[in-house]
């Protein structure tokens, strides 16, 4: 009955069960009802840890840096990507403030912490405490991070921005856009059900 079990899957996404058939070394099987994907033969795990790093290293980046400078005749001011936490912090609308920290840092920085240390637990074969509250957090988390929905309202302010004056871009809008690749590369890398297994 165990080993009968064991040989089942279910979807991520629409729950269907279904029955794990063996494959072939580079070969992916998938839901025969929404088409997502079930389970690979290969996992990327090593190839996502060190783009993980990397999305961690250019999110402090994007976190540091000017985003971008607006010059407006002999005036300029430079803008960092916590400014709109800070701008409505100061207009008196600290809940609002923190829900945009919460999406725009926090979580993010959350997710991806806790992804390298899932994936590093997974490869390195060491025991980590609280592996699996950690995942299951960094599995919570993941609809709340909303970077890449920021990045598009970044991009609308800058056009309306450029009417007004000359807008130079910062360091951290290319780190912002480094770091959203680098987490949806490694994201894409990241085999769950290869990851269950071996937690």
């Amino acid at each position: 009955m165990s080993r009968e079990l064991s040989q089942l899957i279910a979807c991520r996404y629409c729950d269907l069960l279904q029955r794990r058939q063996p494959l072939q070394p580079g070969q992916s099987a998938h839901c025969c009802r929404c088409h997502s994907l079930l389970y690979r033969d290969d996992d990327g795990h090593q190839r996502a840890l060190p783009l993980l790093f990397a999305s961690l290293l250019l999110l402090l980046l994007a976190s540091s840096l000017p985003l971008i400078t607006l010059e407006v005749g002999s005036m300029a001011r430079e803008m960092h990507l916590v400014s709109a936490v800070v701008a409505l912090y100061t207009n008196y609308n600290p809940p609002l403030s923190l829900f945009v920290a919460m999406i725009l840092l926090i979580l993010p920085l959350m997710r991806v912490i806790g992804l390298i240390y899932v994936l590093w637990a997974a490869e390195s074969g060491w025991a980590l405490p609280a592996w699996r509250r950690v995942w299951h957090l960094t599995e919570e988390v993941a609809p709340w991070t909303m970077h890449e929905i920021y990045l598009l309202g970044v991009v609308v302010a800058l056009v309306k921005l450029a009417v007004m004056g000359e807008v130079i871009l910062g360091g951290a809008l290319f780190a912002f856009v480094g770091f959203i690749i680098a987490q949806v590369w490694a994201e894409t890398l990241i085999n769950h059900e290869a990851l269950w297994r071996k937690l």
